[in-house]
């Protein structure tokens, strides 16, 4: 989908979108949505 524009775009085009989510990501969904339970903040230990 790189370079193209909105009236470019047909039917059956596909994209991709890809992200490693972050330890900030983490922390920011947090504070954002309120969901702050230690658990979610608390690396795992393996």
């Amino acid at each position: 989908m790189v370079g193209k524009t909105i009236d470019q775009l047909l039917v059956g085009d596909t994209a991709q979108f890809s992200k490693t989510v972050s330890e900030t990501d983490v922390y920011l969904f947090a504070g954002i949505s309120g969901d702050i339970y230690k658990l979610w903040e608390t690396p795992k230990k393996l």
